[in-house]
This record gives structure tokens, C-alpha cells and sequence, in this order.
């Protein structure tokens, strides 16, 4: 979720996971967006500076995982006779 939002805002992940830490964090690492609206149970952020061509690639990217996880759901069922 860190990574998506990133990607939607233009900034960079900072987390020791990926080998960074608030210390070696500058200006350039930070995103933007005009709005960001958090409640309980979502967050939205609206029109942030993100690259258009990595959002793209990043919602192709989730939607090719949650197909490849239907998938093996669909065959797991196959297979225990659930859909024949």
C-alpha cells in the first residue's frame, strides 16, 4: 500500500525494507496531491503528482495479481470437484 501511494503522490517509499530512513530522506522524496481524504476504513487521494505512465502500470500490475489470484482460486475448486 506504501508503494501505491507513492506512485499516486510522486514521492518515494521511505522504509529500512527498502533501505531508506527518515535521516537520509530529502525534499525530492516527498509527494503531493491536491486533496487526500481519510476516513476509518479508506483513504482517497485526488490528483496527485504521481506519473500518469507509472500509475498506469502500477493498476495493470494489480489487476494482472488479482486475476492470476482468481485463477488459482478457480482452478483450487476445479479441482476439488466445487465447480464441475
Amino acid at each position: 500500500m506504501l508503494e501505491d501511494i507513492g506512485i499516486l503522490t510522486g514521492g518515494t517509499v521511505i522504509s529500512e525494507e527498502v533501505g531508506l530512513n527518515l535521516e537520509g530522506a530529502t525534499v525530492e522524496d516527498l509527494g503531493s496531491a491536491k486533496r487526500v481524504q481519510i476516513s476509518k476504513e479508506n483513504t482517497t487521494i485526488i490528483d496527485g503528482a504521481g506519473d500518469s505512465k507509472n500509475i498506469e502500470g502500477r493498476v495493470l500490475k494489480s489487476d494482472l495479481k488479482s486475476k492470476k489470484l482468481l485463477l488459482i482460486m478457480i482452478e483450487k475448486n476445479c479441482k476439488s470437484g466445487l465447480l464441475s
